[in-house]
């Protein structure tokens, strides 16, 4: 007894220390943002992840694929709330969707509207696979209206070569691949009457879920339509192969009643009017469309910014914040489509826009689904400050809504929670620039609107049937929504001493960038093999040389927040020229580290001299066409030039981030070897040959022009 309560008094004692050794949240570092906490205060109570949720649940109701009538109804919905909350401007813009019309370099496609679809199993015995009606993602986009009987025939991958020895004409062909390409191959090059695709990613996480696909090629070049394809689970197509196996003749019965017809991309647009007209504007968008029900992808987005216009909007009536300098513009689009239709139909706007924040896939649960909260930042070809606004509130929400030590355990600073959402920790990351959502266009120098980009990675559901509502976390919802409030509410406001602030604030966050690119430096040296030394420095010297380009670009945006402040302008003229001067340093630096590594290894340091292909490269200067705002298209290029610009290229440059970052680096003064100096410092060396083929082929489409050559328009 008398030893229970010594124990007990020591836990006692020990929870009492723990207590007072917990530091007050005043003392806990990062718990200022450029905001006044005052502010920040109001921006948290304001916004709601739980209106945010059920925003999700309306808008998965519907299956609003770009073009449809679906998709017109969900936006429909959308420009009623933006009404509802007394938002300006508040219309639904349309733009041709009729295969026809160019964007850029972005073609338009048909709508597509899928009435009903089913398959029946009707020898060895009677049995549905699936039904349109019961799981929409079992239709594949552009599948045309049939009826069609036939025999199953199974074919793998769907290769060429796994047709070999099978007759499919007037047959339905089985695939375990994206029946996409397998539709091209089966339907139009051999006769099949269609086909059924069971692939899924995850089979062995997910049996028996429906991943969502199309059929892109709709429509051949001599005429020919589409014929059908259906998506069904991992489980149901083994059942189907294993009964194959046995030598059992399936017969499949098919109905579909569908149509592929010209119509219209939608835009829902809304503003909060700002003060100044003249101070440019911020910018959200979220892309609206997907099959039912697209809860995470992308109704989590959609209805995010839904809920981030209510709040500040609430923010301002209430009087808790003025009415910003600058409007902030809310645009919900059909993914991809609708930006490019809007940057090419909108180029004053777009050159209104100071920078802005694209959301897609953002409400998921973070510790259910083994996923973290991504802020990926603008490419290097685009350095701005708005990566720091946003990195300043996302570790704000992280830091306070994070058990990340010893005495936060259970215990959150100042808690950012929903009603019906998760106490989980706000795990997230800062992360560099990734494309795949409608950043990308925003991101084009040609377009120039800086853009970073909200996501949650990765999602076990992605673009399948399980993508349901109660996948999302009224939480994260919350936690996301307050970051872009906080990120909005700034930067719509800042003039010149918010502006000196944030100076500073991209300069020390930049040095830790910098900080990052010479330990790459360092790994360089210290990994490359002997013989090939001396080229690790001179990359080692690009990325350092590269890396302080891209922080002082950074900090000069800044002076975009007001660019009449003598103040701030000298203030930012201080700062670059205390990174040029830190830059001659750490090129002493690398060199040193070089020359101690060729002392042990009994070689001769030698400073690099340019190679006659680099000087040559370094006399080209490849000029954009003006006219062709936008990420680079492949299949423009390869139309215009006959040939595909990558068609020859190493794999490197079939990475999407390097492929769109070689072009965005294209700004009349960076030569080709700028260019390939550039990504090769942000990703890992390239082949210069690589890159001056690429803009050769570039250049026979017209998209770009060598500086001294004249433009063939």
């Amino acid at each position: 007894m008398k030893r229970r309560q010594v124990v007990l008094t020591a836990v006692m004692g020990l929870g009492l220390c723990l207590v007072l050794l917990r530091p007050a949240p005043g003392t806990q570092e990062n718990l200022t943002t450029l905001l006044p906490s005052r502010t920040m205060d109001s921006v948290i109570a304001h916004t709601s992840g739980d209106m945010a949720f059920q925003y999700i649940r309306r808008i998965s109701l519907f299956n609003r694929l770009a073009a449809s009538e679906a998709y017109h109804r969900s936006a429909e919905y959308v420009l009623g709330e933006v009404k509802k909350y007394g938002l300006d401007e508040a219309q639904i813009e349309q733009y041709p969707a009729d295969g026809k019309a160019w964007y850029l370099m972005f073609q338009s496609f048909y709508g597509w509207d899928g009435e009903s679809g089913v398959v029946w199993m009707t020898s060895p015995y009677r049995e549905k696979v699936c039904d349109f009606a019961e799981m929409p993602a079992s239709l594949c986009r552009w599948s045309n209206s049939a009826h069609a009987k036939g025999e199953l025939v199974y074919v793998g991958e769907g290769r060429p070569e796994d047709f070999a020895g099978k007759e499919v004409k007037n047959k339905i062909v089985l695939t375990s691949s994206d029946p996409s390409s397998v539709h091209e191959e089966a339907v139009f090059n051999r006769g099949a009457l269609g086909v059924i695709s069971f692939f899924y990613p995850r089979p062995q996480d997910y049996p028996d879920a429906v991943e969502r696909s199309g059929i892109d090629h709709y429509e051949t070049r001599d005429g020919r339509k589409s014929t059908f394809a259906f998506k069904i689970s991992s489980r149901k197509g083994q059942e189907l192969v294993r009964l194959l196996e046995t030598g059992q003749k399936l017969t499949m019965e098919v109905d579909v009643k569908a149509r592929v017809y010209p119509s219209q991309f939608e835009n829902v647009i809304a503003t909060i009017p700002g003060t100044d007209p003249s101070a440019k504007e911020f910018v959200l968008t979220a892309h609206l469309c997907h099959f039912d029900p697209g809860a995470n992808d992308n109704a989590s987005g959609a209805a995010s910014i839904l809920e981030i216009a209510r709040a500040i909007k609430e923010l301002i009536t209430s009087g808790e914040i003025e009415r910003p300098r600058r409007t902030i513009r809310f645009i919900w689009v059909p993914e991809m489509s609708g930006s490019f239709a809007y940057a090419a139909t909108h180029p004053d706007k777009t050159d209104n826009m100071i920078c802005g924040l694209n959301l897609d896939m953002v409400g998921s649960y973070l510790n259910r689904n083994n996923s973290g909260f991504a802020f990926h930042c603008t490419p290097d070809s685009l350095p701005h400050f708005i990566n720091d606004v946003v990195a300043n509130f996302a570790d704000f929400v992280g830091k306070t809504n994070t058990e990340d030590d010893y005495y936060s355990a259970y215990h959150f600073i100042k808690p950012i929670l929903s009603v019906q959402g998760s106490r989980d920790s706000f795990r997230y990351k800062v992360l560099p620039f990734m494309g795949g959502s409608d950043h990308k266009i925003y991101n084009d120098r040609l377009v120039n609107v800086p853009m970073v980009f909200f996501n949650v990675w990765p999602d076990p559901y992605y673009e399948s049937d399980l993508d349901t509502p109660d996948r999302c976390d009224p939480t994260t919802m919350r936690r996301e929504a307050v970051v872009a409030v906080a990120s909005a509410v700034f930067v719509a406001s800042a003039a010149g001493p918010e502006a000196l602030a944030l100076a500073s604030e991209v300069y020390s966050r930049g040095l830790g960038r910098i900080s990052r690119d010479i330990k790459k430096s360092f790994e360089y040296l210290n990994t490359w093999e002997k013989a090939k030394l001396a080229l690790a420095y001179q990359e080692a010297e690009i990325v350092v040389r590269r890396s302080f380009i891209r922080e002082k670009t950074a900090v000069e945006s800044v002076l975009m927040l007001a660019p009449k402040d003598a103040a701030l302008a000298q203030y930012v003229s201080t700062l670059k020229a205390r990174l040029d001067f830190q830059l001659n340093g750490v090129v002493q630096d690398i060199w040193n580290h070089y020359r101690a590594l060729c002392e042990r290894n009994g070689l001769r340091p030698e400073t690099p001299k340019l190679s006659p292909e680099e000087l040559a490269a370094q006399k080209l200067v490849p000029i954009r066409n003006e006219k062709l705002r936008g990420p680079l298209g492949l299949k423009y290029v390869s139309e215009k030039a006959g040939v595909s610009p990558i068609k020859e290229a190493s794999e490197s440059l079939r990475d999407e981030r390097v492929l769109y970052e070689i072009f965005n680096f294209i700004d009349g003064k960076n030569s080709v070897l700028d260019i390939r100096n550039a990504v090769s410092a942000e990703y890992s060396p390239l082949p210069l040959q690589d890159i001056k083929t690429f803009m050769d082929v570039l250049a026979k489409a017209d998209v770009v022009r060598f500086a001294g050559v004249p433009s063939k328009r």
